[in-house]
């Protein structure tokens, strides 16, 4: 019985991102046809329409610009950034709090400072669509980022753990380490996977019995 609850929450989680997958990407196609590319997960990206774009949402509708300062091995400086949500521009920063950046498909980014990178220190630094800091954390030893489908989510990964933040709520919950991630869009449900061990956690706890072997 418990073998049969397991697959059926897979299943169900996965006709879940299929169906949310299928209908975005859907919509994706037929709206912008000439602007696609595929991520090496095999999602398509919506490349930002304009030409000054240099870093944009998945879906195209929020992108930056910006100017490189100094630049050493591990850090760039981001001058003169701007953000907008399609041409409008919606605030703009004389120096960004990092040398990278992720955009999610709500319009929440997360900068990336790499500036202690020699104690191995890493610096997520959120801010809203509107440039208002949300909130700063530091991990140690973080290598894996991302944000849910929909970008309310954001995961980072360390050696010891996987932080799942809920950026409207400015919380987060804790779980095992992990070599990829995905996270629902109600945040309800995140799936994790290390080599071929997969877990699904509900609710920030891991389900009973919940670990599948892949392959």
């Amino acid at each position: 019985m418990s073998c049969f609850k397991i697959n059926y929450v897979v299943l169900l989680l996965s006709l879940f991102y299929t169906f949310t997958f299928a209908q975005t990407n859907e919509a994706v196609l037929i709206s912008h046809p000439g602007n696609l590319s595929v991520s090496s997960n095999g999602k398509f990206i919506h490349q930002s329409l304009y030409k000054t774009s240099k870093t944009n949402s998945q879906n195209g509708t929020f992108w930056c610009n910006y100017d490189i300062g100094n630049v050493s091995d591990e850090y760039r400086e981001l001058l003169n950034f701007k953000f907008y949500e399609k041409n409008q521009l919606l605030f703009n920063i004389e120096k960004a709090p990092g040398s990278d950046l992720y955009i999610s498909n709500e319009g929440f980014i997360a900068f990336i400072n790499h500036e202690f990178h020699f104690k191995q220190e890493l610096i997520v630094i959120f801010y809203s669509k509107y440039g208002n800091h949300l909130f700063t954390q530091t991990f140690k030893s973080a290598s894996l980022f991302g944000f849910s489908e929909k970008g309310n989510f954001f995961g980072v990964g360390t050696a010891d753990n996987l932080f799942v933040f809920s950026l409207p709520h400015q919380s987060m919950k804790r779980y095992d380490s992990c070599d990829q991630f995905d996270i629902s869009e109600s945040g309800k449900y995140v799936t994790t996977a290390r080599g071929k061990q997969v877990k699904i956690y509900a609710n920030g706890k891991l389900k009973p019995n919940s670990f599948i072997l892949v392959g």
